[in-house]
């Protein structure tokens, strides 16, 4: 379910009225990225329960997991709260993403 910091009993509550179940074929089904055009495109994580130290130090593991995240078309940007920051800080994660650059 990941890091539950940040909410409290009622954002608890919020979360599991509209939580669904997760499908089994996503933990199953091997992801495949296969269109090139992909490797162009900016990437943005939002750390909210890494911090920026800590992702840095995965990807310089060279663990296949994290190799991905070594690209320069990668920026991250932390929030710092549990794994679910639209119930935790949905003000600052809005703002963040509308202060993402657009191009």
């Amino acid at each position: 379910m990941g890091s539950l910091e940040g909410l409290d009993e009622d954002l608890l509550k919020l979360l599991r009225s509209r939580a669904v179940p997760q499908p089994f074929a996503t933990y199953t089904t091997p992801l495949r990225l296969e269109n090139a055009a992909r490797d162009e495109l900016s990437k943005v994580g939002i750390l909210c329960s890494f911090s920026l130290d800590q992702v840095q130090e995965l990807i310089a593991s060279d663990d296949p997991i994290f190799r991905e995240l070594a690209s320069p078309t990668w920026q991250f940007v932390e929030l710092p709260t549990g794994h679910w920051p639209m119930f935790s800080r949905p003000e600052d994660l809005a703002d963040l993403l509308l202060d993402l650059p657009t191009a």
